[in-house]
Order: structure tokens, then C-alpha cells, then sequence
């Protein structure tokens, strides 16, 4: 039994010494571009859930919709931070997209829908809206941050 243990010990460290310890040499602490996968709900008629998220700059984003509400139509628009105001129409916010990737378009209440894209490479801060006229107003509206 003793050799068992001292065996698995051993195999226990070889594996740690393997994943660990090899530390960034130029001391940065940037996270490298990754693959996400986000899920979001329109919990309500006029909100995400989540309401923010943070990712590293060009990592790429699988987001999947899930409207549960039963009659109203949402979308999910990622656009640069601080440029829509509370009255934007839905062409504004449309034009203001950061990629016509990162839109989902109208997703029927109680449907689901998929969207993959790339996160934008400047680090900063973004948000994600609804274009569906009157929903901006109503709040829904949530941070999307990109780091470096």
C-alpha cells in the first residue's frame, strides 16, 4: 500500500511540476485572446442577465440568446462604450455595431438564437444594447469590457 501511495505521490508531482511555474518571464499579467462561450436572458421586457461581462481583447465570443419573455422581441448589439444616448433609434444603434458580426438581430420572445464574433482588439469599455425601439430607454443596456 505504502508503495501505491509513494508512486501517486511522485506521478502527483511530476503532473504539478509539468503545469506550473513557468510564469510569464516578461512580467506582464495580460490574458491572452481565448474562447468564450456567454450565455444571456432577457429575464424581463426591459433587461439582460447578465449585465456586464469582461473578456481579453480579440478573443472570440460565442453568445447564445435566450429570450424567456413570452411576447416581446429583443436583440443584443455590442457597440462602443458612451456613444448611444437613452433616445437612439434602432438605425443609430445598428450603425453604431462595432462589427455586424456582434448583432443579433430581433430574437422572437420565448426563441433562442446563437451568435459567434470577435471581441474587439482595443481595450476599453463597450456596452451591449437592445435596438428595439423604445428598449434603450427602458434600460437595456449592459458593460462589455475588453482588457488587455
Amino acid at each position: 500500500m505504502k508503495k501505491l501511495q509513494l508512486l501517486t505521490a511522485l506521478l502527483l508531482m511530476l503532473v504539478l511540476a509539468a503545469c506550473g511555474g513557468g510564469g510569464d518571464e516578461g512580467g506582464s499579467e495580460t490574458a491572452a485572446p481565448q474562447n468564450y462561450n456567454l450565455t444571456w436572458e432577457f429575464t424581463n421586457e426591459f433587461s439582460f442577465s447578465p449585465d456586464s461581462v469582461g473578456v481579453p481583447a480579440g478573443s472570440t465570443i460565442t453568445v447564445d440568446l435566450d429570450n424567456t419573455g413570452a411576447s416581446v422581441a429583443h436583440s443584443w448589439i455590442l457597440v462602443e462604450g458612451g456613444v448611444l444616448t437613452d433616445s437612439a433609434t434602432p438605425e443609430e444603434i445598428e450603425a453604431a455595431a462595432v462589427s455586424d458580426r456582434a448583432n443579433s438581430g430581433e430574437v422572437a420572445g420565448g426563441d433562442t438564437a446563437q451568435m459567434v464574433f470577435k471581441a474587439p482588439d482595443a481595450p476599453g469599455d463597450y456596452e451591449f444594447v437592445c435596438a428595439v425601439a423604445g428598449h434603450l430607454v427602458g434600460g437595456m443596456r449592459g458593460d462589455f469590457t475588453v482588457t488587455e
